[in-house]
């Protein structure tokens, strides 16, 4: 991965005095230098901001806070902090506002190793639930209760169990307790979501580990 494209973007932000980060599976990987396709920044600057900056990809995600832009033939995905709430009856969240501050944006989260804010101009880090520690223990470990976060959306459940496999990492006793224990939660989801996390289930099974 050309880690320099990343950091450009990230500086151009924070020139403008935003704050930028590389996250979730981005930065986890980053951290192992692993390769990564999907390139995930999260930022409190302005969309209005973003889309005069730079070349805009898709803006799909625009009733979200998320835009895919195109630097340099690099295709990112920037999204901004946000405070979510969910109606119990849904599994998918709304934006109850868009806020400015990454800690705070870090609790809507799902696990620990995915709430890891990177900075790769400075490679300052942003982790306020011990996810770097979590990272090096090879655990997979929900933020908050874990019963909370599956009834938020219980695809989580298959989500936590492909990324264990995934990173050949185990399961923290009380998440992978949660996930046994709450597994008719996933009866909620739509028969097409289910098959689509299934498949990626079934796709990250049949590749080779590393």
């Amino acid at each position: 991965m050309d880690i320099k494209r990343i950091s450009e973007v990230i500086s151009i932000i924070k020139k403008n005095k935003y704050k930028a980060y590389l996250i979730g599976g981005s930065s986890r990987d980053f951290i192992f230098s692993r390769d990564f396709i999907d390139i995930d920044i999260a930022t409190n600057a302005p969309l209005d901001f973003l889309t005069k900056t730079f070349k805009i990809e898709s803006d799909e995600g625009k009733s979200m806070g998320s835009i895919k832009i195109n630097y340099k033939n690099l295709v990112m995905e920037i999204t901004r902090f946000r405070k979510e709430k969910y109606d119990g009856k849904s599994i998918y969240p709304k934006v109850e506002k868009f806020i400015n501050d990454e800690e705070e944006d870090a609790n809507r989260r799902d696990f620990t190793i995915n709430a890891i804010y990177l900075d790769t101009t400075n490679f300052n880090v942003v982790d306020p639930f011990d996810g770097v520690k979590d990272l090096f223990a090879f655990v997979v470990r929900f933020i908050g209760d874990p019963l909370t976060r599956i009834k938020e959306d219980p695809t989580r459940i298959i989500r936590g169990i492909r990324l264990a496999y995934k990173m050949n990492f185990a399961i923290e006793e009380k998440t992978n307790q949660a996930f046994i224990d709450n597994i008719n939660e996933l009866e909620r989801v739509s028969k097409n979501k289910l098959n689509k996390e299934i498949e990626k289930m079934i796709e990250d099974f049949g590749e080779e580990r590393t």
